[in-house]
């Protein structure tokens, strides 16, 4: 026979794998959205007149600003901005 705890932790052993899994998944899947965000984004705001609006867009895109100056992603996210028409870097 089994002691009592260890029944109890086999019961929900699934529930912690399955929860490992969403969080492995959502871990990827969230900085990919980020990433792809920008497209999107940018072109709402492109013709933005409100300085507040595109300092906020400016601070929260930083990182990927930072990723397109200083790897290889530069092209491939001026492609994928061109694709929403919108032209990268400041």
């Amino acid at each position: 026979m089994r002691p009592d705890n260890e029944l109890k932790l086999g019961r929900y052993s699934h529930v912690r794998a399955s929860l490992k899994g969403i969080v492995l998944v959502l871990s990827v899947i969230f900085p990919i959205l980020y990433l792809l965000s920008i497209g999107p984004v940018g072109a709402a705001t492109k013709s933005s007149k409100n300085e507040a609006t595109l300092l906020a867009v400016q601070k929260i895109y930083r990182p990927v600003i930072w990723l397109r100056e200083n790897t290889n992603l530069k092209k491939p996210l001026d492609a994928y901005a061109r694709l929403w028409g919108v032209k990268l870097g400041l």
